[in-house]
């Protein structure tokens, strides 16, 4: 059984949940934040997910724990996403 498809808004309040949990204060309108707008962000295809967007990446049965290293890897490695 496939997973239901997982709505924008819906892996919006994941991807804050998350950051908020690895300790990083979400305020996407900052021009330092490291993952940049968020909106935006979910919908950039990242290498750390194999060339798929947040957003695609939540779709897939790992796909939350795949965003979130991406998220810690971003936060931790000091990069901009």
């Amino acid at each position: 059984m496939t997973p239901a498809p997982v709505s924008d808004l819906l892996a919006l309040a994941i991807i804050r949940r998350m950051l908020l949990e690895l300790g990083c204060e979400v305020r996407p309108e900052e021009p330092g934040l490291l993952v940049g707008p968020l909106e935006l962000w979910m919908h950039e295809p990242r290498p750390q997910l194999e060339g798929l967007s947040p957003l695609q990446a939540m779709q897939m049965p790992d796909g939350p724990d795949r965003v979130r290293q991406c998220l810690i890897e971003l936060i931790g490695g000091g990069g901009a996403g």
